[in-house]
């Protein structure tokens, strides 16, 4: 699975449309998880997959974009992409069993595309580009502090 990227204003446009976040995306400040360790990386990012399983746009950031935030867009694609073939290797059910009948499975098609019914995302320059352009407009920053963002804006 390849991760892709977003603008700043291609993602104000989703959410001036009406995205609701946590509904029809989700934004992942990769900041704000501050994980210490590999260990537990791998432990926040299977959370995060369990939190936003069903929310169809994943999109994560950094200040910048430039690795932590790729960096993590990748590791949450790769745990997608784990659970697919996890979960493919195990069949799926194609029907619920009716009394005294086995379960019949249906086997991935090799020839499909993958659907891991997410699209993950990375903001194409971070934050802080995003901040540059809408710290004005209180629907797409919320709490924008001048004294912290003040010195990247234009």
């Amino acid at each position: 699975m390849s991760v892709s990227y977003i603008t700043g204003p291609d993602l104000a446009k989703a959410l001036q449309a009406g995205a609701k976040p946590g509904k029809d995306l989700a934004i992942v400040d990769v900041g704000a998880l501050n994980v210490p360790s590999e260990t537990h990386t791998n432990e926040v990012i299977s959370d995060l997959a369990d939190k936003l399983a069903g929310v169809p746009r994943v999109i994560f950031h950094c200040a910048l974009s430039q690795v932590r935030g790729p960096t993590a867009a990748r590791a949450y694609a790769q745990e997608l992409e784990r659970r697919a073939a996890q979960k493919a290797a195990a069949g799926t059910p194609t029907a619920a069993p009716k009394e005294n009948q086995a379960a019949t499975f249906a086997l991935p098609n090799p020839y499909e595309a993958k659907d891991l019914g997410q699209e993950v995302l990375v903001l194409r320059q971070g934050f802080t580009g995003f901040q540059s352009l809408y710290k004005n407009d209180t629907l797409l920053v919320e709490k924008w502090d001048k004294g912290v963002w003040g010195q990247y804006s234009s």
